[in-house]
């Protein structure tokens, strides 16, 4: 039994022996024609060398060495030529596209930590309430809440009052682009939080709905996340702007709430600088495309629709058209197209040169951007001023009233490059009727819902602006001297749109348009019926900037300021800036307002009451520190 074993497994490998020795000896034979093959397909020596020779002429190794090289070459030559001659094929002849791989998501944005101490902003003008009088100032920026105290502490007396405002702010925001395909994209811009002030939302909060102190405010040891009508106004995370992106063959695509953004940002800017509060949002869709040289983008967007519900309950007859929050169901709708604003734009815009190969420090060659935006918008009907949707019904009923606007806005815009010399320039003008003035004062009484009566007459616009930065380099441009200016029609006070006349003449800089630190952004609130000048000397070293400006600035006319003057103030600017290769932000600004006549009481109130204009009349220097620092991504 053991013998019968034992030949069994002799004869078994045996036969795997046999198996091994022919697999062997098949993938020889198949090597040996694979380098066969190969040896075939090398180039042939030329003709002109003969490797048998053994004379002194024979050919060295060098020579036979570069010999062999030509040939290769000429063979890669011509097979690059074939190659190229398929391709060609292949690009006139449909295939099936292929699938898509992308699918990712790329993250932008940037934090930023501020902080802002003030002093005097209010310029020393806010006149207490006293005795049911005052209560007033001639500076938009408030005055310290002690200011409107009546307490007997030196700390809530009122004019020994320190002017001074200190507060500490963050944002957050987040620039999602969800690609979803080579040609698709969809985008977001989030804020989480925005502007969210450092110690308003404490874990013992101080202002739980009854502003009282028995809180215990003074033992708060945390902060407790910001709730939207709990601790804070406003919800912690806003969606600012969600919009898609189809890229076609013939251009661009883009619907939702997204940016806008024309020229240098007097009429529409989209406040992408990372110190920047403000930006412009439009609700539509546009087409982006090319003809040319030139970039051909119309719009559409819907500026205003009036009020918005869902599905409510059904209204019993005679009753009236009541609408609330609370017994909403299912999406939304606008519940009535004709008192919508419709916006109709065209822009067209272009650039010449190249921004990829241009040099700043040559004079060969020059860069010049320029654009043109016409925009017209509509409205037949107006919803009531007053109208809104809350949880507590409201009656809807003869709420419309007839508005019959139309109005026109253009820009001309131009920026230029040419070596050391920068410059650029924009124009804005405004043209428009309003046949019906009715209900458009915050203050109005005399109107009722449903009028259509036009006794406050029509109201016509024509306005506009322009907007000029210049700059020159020195020192390989190290040293940046410049000149800028901006001039807006109408008044500083906005006559026309706080009270209701005939005719409006008022332009305002779009308040993403930074001009300064104090006078235009605090103390006026926006650029309005004034001018300016705005001389300044900047210096770069490395990722290190300084800059400084002087701002004299004027109003159009004199009535229009609180002081009946032209002359506004004289303000001075210093910037101090640092940005580092990993994309970190750190800037320190100062400015100091010398204010003028035009900021002061009237000097009647001096005969009335001389002693309120001794202390409250003039307007006295105001300064402002603001320390920022961020980082982008």
């Amino acid at each position: 039994m053991a013998k019968s074993v034992m030949l069994t497994v002799l004869r078994l490998g045996g036969l795997a022996g046999l198996f091994c020795c022919i697999a062997a000896q098949a993938a020889w034979a198949q090597d040996a024609k694979q380098l066969q093959q190969q040896q075939d397909r090398l180039p042939e020596l030329p003709a002109a060398v003969d490797t048998t020779q053994a004379d002194g002429n024979a050919a060295t190794s060098d020579e036979l060495q570069r010999a062999v090289q030509q040939e290769v070459e000429r063979q890669l030559k011509q097979r690059q030529q074939v190659r190229a001659e398929q391709e060609s094929n292949e690009v006139t002849t449909w295939r099936k596209p292929k699938e898509s791989r992308v699918n990712f998501l790329q993250m932008g944005g940037y934090f930023r930590f501020r902080s802002t101490f003030s002093h005097r902003c209010d310029l020393g003008t806010f006149i207490p309430q006293q005795d049911g009088e005052f209560g007033y100032g001639t500076s938009m920026c408030p005055p310290p809440l002690s200011a409107y105290s009546t307490g007997a502490d030196d700390d809530l007396d009122a004019s020994k009052q320190s002017h001074v405002l200190f507060s500490t702010d963050m944002r957050l925001r987040l620039d999602p682009t969800f690609h979803v395909s080579d040609f698709l994209r969809v985008h977001l811009t989030v804020d989480a939080p925005d502007n969210l002030v450092l110690g308003s939302t404490p874990s013992r909060l101080a202002f739980n709905n009854t502003l009282q102190s028995g809180s215990m405010s003074f033992l708060s040891h945390s902060q407790a996340p910001p709730l939207a009508g709990i601790n804070s106004e406003y919800a912690p995370i806003q969606l600012k702007r969600v919009w898609a992106e189809a890229s076609t063959p013939v251009g661009a695509l883009r619907f939702g709430r997204m940016p806008m953004h024309f020229g240098l940002g007097l009429l529409y800017n989209a406040g992408e600088d990372i110190n920047s509060d403000f930006s412009d949002t439009i609700d539509g869709l546009l087409f982006a495309t090319r003809l040319g040289p030139v970039h051909i983008v119309p719009s559409y967007s819907i500026a205003f629709t009036g009020p918005a519900a869902s599905m409510q309950s059904p209204q019993a007859a005679g009753q009236p058209l009541v609408f609330n929050t609370a017994d909403e169901q299912g999406p939304r709708y606008d519940l009535d197209p004709k008192d919508n604003v419709h916006v109709l734009s065209l822009t067209l815009g272009g650039i010449t040169g190249d921004p990829e190969t241009f040099d700043p420090l040559s004079w060969s060659e020059a860069l010049l951007h320029y654009g043109m935006l016409l925009s017209y918008r509509t409205q037949n009907l107006d919803i009531y001023n007053g109208t809104r949707l809350g949880q507590e019904p409201i009656d809807l009923s003869n709420r419309l009233q007839n508005r019959r606007g139309h109005a026109g806005f253009g820009s001309l815009f131009m920026r230029s490059e040419w070596g050391s010399w920068h410059m650029g320039t924009e124009m804005v003008g405004g043209v428009g009727v309003i046949n019906n003035t009715s209900g458009l004062q915050a203050d109005e009484t005399t109107a009722s819902p449903g009028s259509t009566d036009e006794s406050p007459g029509s109201m016509r616009l024509l306005l506009g602006g322009a907007a000029l930065e210049f700059d020159y380099g020195f020192l390989r441009n190290r040293l940046r001297i410049g000149l800028d200016g901006g001039w807006a029609s109408g008044r500083s006070d906005g006559a026309g749109f706080t009270s209701v006349s005939s005719q409006v003449t008022s332009f305002s800089f779009n308040p993403a348009y930074q001009v300064d630190l104090m006078l235009f952004k605090r103390v006026l609130g926006s650029m309005m019926g004034a001018g300016y000048l705005k001389p300044h000397i900047g210096y770069f070293i490395d990722r290190f900037f300084a800059r400084l400006d002087i701002i004299p600035s004027f109003a159009n006319t004199p009535s229009s300021t609180p002081g009946n003057s032209n002359f506004l103030g004289l303000e001075f600017d210093a910037t101090v800036a640092f940005h580092s290769i990993n994309n970190f932000h750190a800037q320190l600004q100062y400015g100091l307002l010398i204010p003028f006549a035009a900021l002061n009481h009237l000097a009647s109130l001096g005969d009335e009451r001389p002693q309120i204009f001794e202390q409250y009349g003039r307007a006295k220097l105001a300064h402002l520190l603001q320390l920022m620092l961020g980082i982008s991504f």
